[in-house]
């Protein structure tokens, strides 16, 4: 190999990391936009819970029936938190169903369900209102309170 055509590879490697660099930029970029969107989407949706509207048929996963449970306990120590609700399969939940989180008749967030056992479900948190946190004891439901 001629130091010529070395230079020339090298060249091309150079324009092929600065393309790589560029294109795992705007994926990154796009990436977090889509995440913001999908945050202000959950804040809408939620907005218009609080105000009655009925929101289900937006809100993705399966068709849910009425199952109202209790927050038995909270983990926020991982990212996102951790749910763990008062209702199983017992119950008729199922992997992806979702539940609003109240306390009184204040919204506090949603989760959607990742694990599903007899009597009990793990949720993973998808958002809370600005300046609320899940807490045990919380009421949870799949319809509006």
């Amino acid at each position: 190999m001629t130091w010529a055509v070395f230079h020339r590879a090298m060249e091309r490697l150079a324009v092929l990391a600065l393309v790589m660099a560029v294109l795992v930029t705007n994926g990154a970029v796009a990436y977090r936009q889509r995440q913001s969107a999908k945050k202000e989407r959950q804040a809408l949706l939620a907005m218009l819970e609080d105000a009655g509207v009925n929101v289900t048929w937006i809100l993705d996963g399966p068709p849910m029936p009425a199952i109202d449970a209790r927050v038995a306990a909270v983990k926020n120590d991982v990212n996102p938190n951790l749910v763990l609700l008062s209702v199983g399969s017992d119950e008729k939940v199922e992997k992806g169903f979702h539940f609003s989180i109240y306390r009184g008749n204040e919204f506090v967030g949603k989760v959607v369900v990742e694990k599903v056992l007899a009597d009990s479900c793990g949720c993973r948190v998808l958002f809370t209102k600005e300046g609320q946190s899940i807490q045990a004891g919380d009421s949870a439901g799949t319809r509006l309170q």
